[in-house]
């Protein structure tokens, strides 16, 4: 069906680009970049594992072997890119980190905060005879990486024909806000990830947020997950069953501001585009 060409509205299109078309297109994406409100970046990770030991007789906590809480962290800030080959890749000032190994009984206190900047990582360990709490958290504020790990192997004996089940409740939570990289970007490093683990020998109860699968995620983004990890173990051997008990939990979060040359760049390409526009309507 034809249509006017005052109301057609394919037909008031250009037929060809003209430089002021193409200097509005190259203008676009740098508009959009200083104006989004995703221009400053933020990360950050949090997990929390709360268990506690459900048994009758025949569950003993052991003093030998000797129970350890593990806890790590570490913090780094972005302090400029490295370009090779065409690509930015971040260049990470100096590592805050902190551990603490602590031995005891069942789950040890331990803690370990850092530091770098604006950007935090923390992990604590606190238990007590029949219960446990581990967490970790990384905050990334804007351009940086933190991880942090809280981890304790629990030395234990179970009787022939006893049962234990540690039931834990987990929380992981991962957010933040990415800017839209430029394509000659790395941003391999750039995902938040939240993990928590009860295990015993092959057997596990693992759950998992976030990960590097989400490297690239453009926006603010909020996942959360709010589960029960449960585990338990029966000695079938027909004798004292000695083994232990691994449980932690991990995070990872990363996030970048691009370098401000590039910003300059795409200016210094607007500016010789909207030149070219100029001159040649002036020789018009």
């Amino acid at each position: 069906m034809a249509c006017r060409e005052d109301s057609c509205f394919l037909s008031r299109l250009p037929r060809k680009p003209s430089m002021k078309h193409l200097a509005l297109l190259a203008a676009a994406p740098l508009v959009l970049a200083l104006a989004s409100p995703l221009a400053h970046a933020n990360s950050g990770a949090s997990a929390s594992l709360s268990f506690n030991v459900i048994a009758g007789p025949g569950f003993t906590w052991l003093t030998t072997p000797v129970s350890v809480a593990d806890s790590a962290s570490t913090a780094a800030e972005i302090t400029g890119f490295e370009l090779s080959a065409g690509i930015f890749s971040p260049v990470y000032g100096p590592v805050s980190s902190a551990t603490n190994v602590v031995p005891g009984v069942g789950v040890p206190v331990s803690s370990a905060p850092s530091a770098a900047g604006g950007v935090f990582g923390n992990a604590f360990s606190f238990g007590v005879p029949s219960a446990a709490t581990l967490s970790a958290s990384a905050l990334v504020p804007e351009s940086g990486r933190a991880d942090a790990t809280s981890f304790a192997r629990s030395h234990f004996s179970l009787a022939a024909g006893a049962s234990v089940t540690f039931q834990g409740a987990l929380l992981l939570s991962v957010t933040g806000t990415n800017i839209a990289l430029p394509a000659n970007y790395s941003t391999g490093d750039f995902y938040s990830y939240a993990s928590g683990l009860l295990a015993v020998g092959s057997d596990e109860a693992l759950r998992e947020l976030g990960g590097p699968a989400s490297t690239g995620m453009v926006g603010s983004y909020s996942l959360n997950d709010i589960g029960t990890l449960s585990l338990t173990v029966t000695n079938t051997t027909g004798s004292l069953l000695t083994t232990f008990l691994d449980s932690g939990v991990t995070v990872y979060s990363a996030s970048v501001v691009p370098e401000p040359g590039t910003y300059a760049l795409l200016l210094a390409g607007l500016g010789a585009i909207v030149f070219t526009v100029r001159r040649k309507s002036a020789t018009r």
